[in-house]
């Protein structure tokens, strides 16, 4: 299956694990570093250009951001758990299609180009 790199996995479990206070929801968001995409400053914020979209969106649907910053491996486990409702920057596989909601909006995509000498043509 493709491997489509900077894709947001955007599983929000409104049903479960997502609570309300003074009449926001709460999403616990998933983020590691991976400098511009998402990352903790130097100031200990989370930013980027995931955390820019999901701030503009949490303003537009009343939603109240937790950000719970951790490796990439352990935001994953905690998306499996439950512990968190939205995991950002995850690329889609057949396996991960299995246990996971994908939003069907391309936020970034990644390419590469490989560049040879003339001698190897």
């Amino acid at each position: 299956m493709a491997f489509f790199l900077g894709l947001v996995l955007f599983v929000v479990n409104v049903a479960g694990g997502v609570s309300a206070a003074n009449g926001a929801r709460t999403i616990k968001i998933g983020v590691y570093d991976n400098k511009p995409k998402v990352y903790r400053d130097e100031s200990g914020v989370i930013s980027g250009l995931f955390p820019d979209i999901l701030n503009y969106i949490s303003k537009q649907e009343n939603w109240k951001l937790e950000y719970v910053f951790g490796t990439w491996e352990e935001g994953l486990t905690r998306l499996e758990r439950g512990d968190i409702n939205v995991m950002v920057d995850v690329a889609i596989s057949e396996e991960r299609q299995k246990k996971f909601d994908f939003t069907n909006e391309t936020i970034l995509s990644s390419w590469g180009v490989v560049l040879s000498t003339k001698t190897l043509r």
